[in-house]
């Protein structure tokens, strides 16, 4: 029974009863979350009559050389310019078209951030950034409230903030990441492919099929936090360059899949499927240049081309729309592209460059398997053979993929 295994593991570890062991593992779990909470503890200042200082400088309510001298003794090396920033940001148009809310939210919040900054490695540029991205942010006073009232995520967020340009730009655009600073366990481990499936089959479950718009947004708000996950550990130096690269092909490997069965799904729902269509849809994406050698970078596009397999161009798809075989293909690529590329409410996923198909951008954007391989034998240029070196299949009915590698 259970009572019996807890007792046989109570004793097993010296402990009289069962009770025992959990007060000890309750005093343990402490200090460990103690230890935990030191070192990502957001490094605001500690004293309450250093916080209502830095209230005073924010609101302007302190004689102008005792704000300056509060803040070079923060750190900050251009307190004038601070200072100024400070003073341009409460007399802004933006301050004054807050909420009371907003307002109260910023006020709360602006001690706290010029405190923590004041103990980055370079406070002055860290500022400026955390200035720039507040005023991207600030209309969304939950926001505010987040950094507010969780000071482990400020702690993230200057931390971050101070090493990246580019990191302060993509919070900045996509705002909602902030929630992924409330776990530094998660933000400083980027999952391997096979949690990224899994994260991301989580995240879908439940969603309306019919609302593509959900499920769009979904996909992008996987991604950007997958991405940032990833940043972060290559700044702190979690992650060898190499396998910086591995974690963002992965994604990109991840998120064409489910973008493939959206486009799937749409596009079915409407004309029906090919004859005999397999569980693999019959489409291969074949991913070239830096996806297909695991060499993506942060803003890199992805090279892609469409194979099938679709053998007989007079077959129709068996839906009360029919459209013929190929012309199902070219629609579901066209379809697969408009997922990777349309910008919605949370931005875009990829940009796609169709241009190493056969005949270019000429060419059919998506190819038939046979006329691929007539095309390389007998058509191609030296270059388009080179590229093949860095081509492998990355989502998609892995028939036609292994039959590209062979």
């Amino acid at each position: 029974s259970d009572e019996t295994d807890r007792l046989r593991l109570a004793f097993s570890l010296d402990y009289p009863d069962w009770e025992s062991f959990l007060e000890d593992l309750g005093g343990h779990r402490q200090r460990v979350q103690g230890h935990f909470e030191q070192v990502f503890e957001a490094p605001q200042t500690e004293r309450d009559e250093e916080s209502v200082d830095l209230a005073g400088v924010w609101q302007g309510t302190l004689d102008e050389t005792v704000s300056l001298e509060i803040l070079a003794g923060l750190g900050y090396a251009a307190p004038v310019e601070l200072y100024r920033r400070l003073a341009d940001l409460r007399h802004s148009r933006l301050y004054h078209s807050l909420s009371s809310n907003g307002r109260e939210r910023l006020d709360a919040l602006m001690p706290l951030l010029l405190g923590a900054a004041g103990q980055a490695r370079d406070p002055d540029r860290t500022v400026v950034r955390l200035l720039e991205l507040l005023s991207h942010i600030a209309r969304r006073s939950v926001y505010l409230a987040l950094l507010v009232e969780n000071p482990l995520a400020l702690s993230q967020l200057v931390r971050l903030t101070g090493a990246s340009p580019w990191i302060t730009s993509y919070l900045t655009r996509h705002p909602l990441l902030l929630d992924e600073l409330l776990d530094p366990r998660s933000l400083y481990h980027p999952p391997d492919k096979i949690e990224l499936v899994a994260e991301l089959g989580r995240r879908m479950a439940g969603l309306d099929p019919e609302d593509q718009e959900l499920a769009m947004d979904t996909l992008r708000h996987f991604k950007h936090a997958n991405v940032l996950r990833v940043a972060a550990a290559d700044i702190v130096e979690a992650l060898p360059l190499m396998e910086v690269s591995n974690h963002l092909t992965w994604i990109a490997e991840t998120v064409l899949e489910e973008a493939l069965d959206m486009a799937w799904r749409h596009l079915a729902g409407r004309h029906g499927q090919p004859p005999a269509a397999p569980a693999d849809k019959g489409f291969a994406v074949i991913g070239y240049g830096k996806l297909g050698g695991y060499e993506l970078g942060y803003g890199s596009d992805l090279d892609l081309v469409f194979l099938h397999g679709g053998e007989d161009p007079d077959r129709m798809t068996d839906g009360e729309s029919p459209l013929a075989v190929p012309v199902f293909y070219a629609r579901l690529g066209q379809r697969l592209i408009h997922v990777l590329t349309a910008y919605t409410s949370a931005g875009l996923l990829y940009e796609a460059d169709m241009r190493l198909r056969p005949d270019g951008a000429s060419g059919m954007l998506v190819s038939n398997l046979a006329a691929f391989e007539s095309y390389q034998r007998s058509k191609a240029w030296l270059w388009e053979h080179q590229a093949l070196v860095r081509a492998r299949p990355v989502a998609g009915d892995r028939r036609i993929g292994e039959a590209f590698q062979g």
